[in-house]
């Protein structure tokens, strides 16, 4: 590329950019001289028109330029500043092929080659002419369907989802993944470690555009009326960040970006959007709606959950279950003694709630009680007396061990994405316990953070159980009622007529087949 083509993007100063472009031009100098006469007239002309911002510093030169020009473009054009392109929804099951394949699997910028980034997307109203950029939002909700923000850096008491605008390029990025890259960057956050999609806004008329005008801020100076938002919605899958962001984020910045945030928490929706900036308001209340409905399907999940029945541990499927052992206080041949022997435990639901669980565990001759105990969604204590490989020997006093039960959604569960999860502060360090379907079996992840190495690597260790007994006749008939709700909605006469089939097999006062008049009545979850 010559001179005399390139500077065309530029606003470089008139006389120059005619002399020296027609001198270059008829001369052949291509790129470097320009490099050298760029610091002539950066500051009169082009830094004047964009005024890079203090968190913006990230950007180069050329990138703004090349914003500039396209938005010049798009104006006289009357479309998007990219050309036309349709926003297409990507599928939560594509989630992961199309972070890695777009972005190297690392949430990488789009389009980076040399430090240089790409400029962000334009949309052209072209009834007013008003320019919007479009912008990305990235809500995270945990399992009590709180929202993560962060609190802007230098700006207390300033919280926000991270957001920022679609890369534009030869291959411009889709808002999915811009929204990947900015909860990356912003937040340190991996899709498939620690969060997973649910929801996305992959359509251009459904976002929220918002004025900027009189707050002084680059988007503004740069020639934007505003910013158009698209959420996108991610459930928290990282069972310690549920409780406390602050252990699976990372804000120092990624991707050469500067840090956003100076602090993470999990905050209600309402409370954010009662203390929002005032013109970010309605994309709040648009975030609100999808939330709550994302809230309301995830509850009718957990109560459609079920793992009723006896359940055996297939030790020849087990992985890592010896070594977990070791790091449990077992020497290596104990450990492999205790992972071969049988482990049954009987899962039933409980009358204190829809969502909470009985949980029997055998001896090795699988008939005889060793212990049985209630997991309620919430926190809870368990006063512990006896002795367990997990948990050690508690003496003759016993102690006390603090517990939290909840459900996450669990990207390897089949088919739907939820697991059960019990976190547990125990004498040998932090426990945690996923279980899970997949197909007909049931998965137990556990993961152990040693108390004499907290910020090591945990441990991580699977079993895997197969049912004992069979099914019973009403337990097939509940499946099968559940089975006809998702397809068909709880209200379907459909689901009623199955629900109804159910009872007459058997009433149980530990089913949610019981409640008559609405067998996911969401608002009686217990989530505490």
């Amino acid at each position: 590329m010559e001179f005399a083509s390139l500077s065309s993007s530029f606003p470089v100063p008139g006389i120059l950019r005619r002399c020296v472009g027609t001198f270059c031009g008829r001369a052949g100098i291509l790129v470097p001289l320009f490099f050298v006469l760029l610091p002539a007239w950066s500051c009169q002309g082009f830094h004047s028109l964009t005024c890079l911002p203090d968190n913006c510093k990230t950007r180069t030169v050329r990138n703004l330029s090349a914003a500039w020009h396209h938005q010049q473009e798009g104006k006289q054009q009357g479309t998007r500043s990219i050309g036309p392109r349709r926003f297409i929804l990507t599928p939560p099951s594509a989630t992961a092929s199309s972070s890695s394949s777009s972005m190297g699997g690392n949430n990488e910028r789009k389009g980076k080659e040399d430090g240089l980034y790409a400029p962000s997307q334009s949309i052209t109203d072209t009834e007013t002419g008003e320019t919007w950029r479009l912008c990305a939002g990235a809500a995270v909700l945990n399992s009590r369907h709180e929202l993560l923000v962060g609190e802007r850096l230098g700006v207390p008491g300033a919280w926000q989802a991270p957001q920022g605008g679609v890369d534009g390029c030869d291959q411009p990025e889709t808002i999915l993944q811009a929204s990947h890259r900015e909860l990356y960057e912003e937040m340190g956050l991996v899709v498939g470690t620690h969060v997973q999609v649910v929801y996305c806004d992959e359509s251009s008329g459904r976002g929220v555009r918002y004025r900027t005008g009189g707050s002084g801020n680059w988007i503004s100076r740069a020639g934007f009326a505003g910013q158009e938002l698209h959420w996108t919605i991610y459930r928290c899958i990282d069972a310690r960040g549920d409780s406390d962001p602050s252990l699976m984020c990372d804000l120092a910045g990624k991707n050469g970006e500067k840090a956003e945030f100076s602090a993470v928490k999990w905050k209600d929706t309402q409370s954010v959007l009662d203390n929002i900036w005032e013109k970010k308001s309605e994309a709040y209340k648009y975030l609100k709606t999808l939330t709550d409905e994302c809230t309301r399907k995830w509850q009718d999940q957990e109560i459609e959950w079920d793992v009723t029945g006896k359940w055996s541990r297939d030790a020849s499927q087990s992985i890592h279950v010896i070594e977990g052992l070791v790091k449990r206080g077992l020497t290596r041949e104990q450990a492999a003694e205790e992972a071969a022997k049988p482990y049954l435990q009987s899962w039933k639901r409980s009358s204190s709630g829809s969502t909470s669980w009985i949980v029997s565990t055998f001896d090795t001759d699988g008939e005889t009680p060793r212990r049985e105990l209630e997991y309620m969604v919430g926190e809870w204590t368990e006063k512990y007396k006896g002795s367990a490989v997990i948990f050690g020997d508690s003496g003759s006093d016993g102690f006390t061990l603090k517990r939290r039960t909840f459900f996450l959604m669990e990207p390897d569960a089949e088919p739907d994405p939820i697991c059960h999860v019990t976190i547990t502060e125990g004498p040998k360090g932090l426990e945690e316990s996923r279980r899970y379907k997949k197909g007909e079996k049931l998965w137990l992840r556990r993961t152990l953070w040693p108390n004499n190495a907290p910020e090591g690597k945990p441990h991580v260790s699977t079993e895997v159980f197969v049912r004992k007994d069979p099914l019973s006749p009403h337990q097939l008939a509940i499946q099968a009622a559940l089975e006809t709700s998702r397809k068909y909605g709880p209200q379907s006469p459909e689901a009623r007529v199955a629900w109804e089939e159910a009872e007459e097999i058997e009433d149980s006062v530990f089913s949610p087949c019981s409640k008559r008049c609405d067998p996911f009545p969401s608002s009686k979850t217990q989530d505490t």
